[in-house]
């Protein structure tokens, strides 16, 4: 689904003399939750019960959050890679570099070619009612 919002162009005409141009832009459904999707998982692979989904769910992110804290890339299956970064101030020795110099940690996903591809040949999108 996407949305069409205007977008202020580079001319002189329209909003204060810039000329509005339209563009579209991603609209996101709303956000489902963990059990949202536990849920859809027992609806359509029977043989597993909301105890188990539960259970394989929770040590699933605590064993990412670990092997990812401790400097590893975690491949998820189907889904991508997930890797942590940062930037650092520079410093004319190494031993000036210290923990405090780290800024901007952040995580950094990589979608798996299948997910990336599957999204190029069969996301369909269509315009949404204002």
């Amino acid at each position: 689904m996407f949305k069409i919002p205007f977008k202020v162009g580079p001319k002189k005409v329209g909003i204060q003399g810039k000329k509005l141009r339209y563009v579209a832009r991603p609209h996101c459904a709303p956000k489902l939750k963990e059990m949202d999707i536990i849920e859809q998982v027992i609806r359509n692979y029977g043989g597993v019960n909301k105890g188990e989904v539960v259970g394989v769910l929770d040590a699933l992110a605590n064993e990412f959050r670990n092997m990812l804290f401790l400097g590893h890339a975690v491949k998820l299956m189907g889904f991508g890679t997930f890797r942590i970064s940062f930037s650092s101030d520079s410093y004319e020795t190494p031993e000036e570099v210290t923990p405090e110099s780290i800024r901007n940690a952040r995580i950094i996903f990589t979608p798996d070619k299948t997910l990336k591809n599957d999204m190029k040949k069969n996301a369909v999108f269509y315009k949404m009612d204002l």
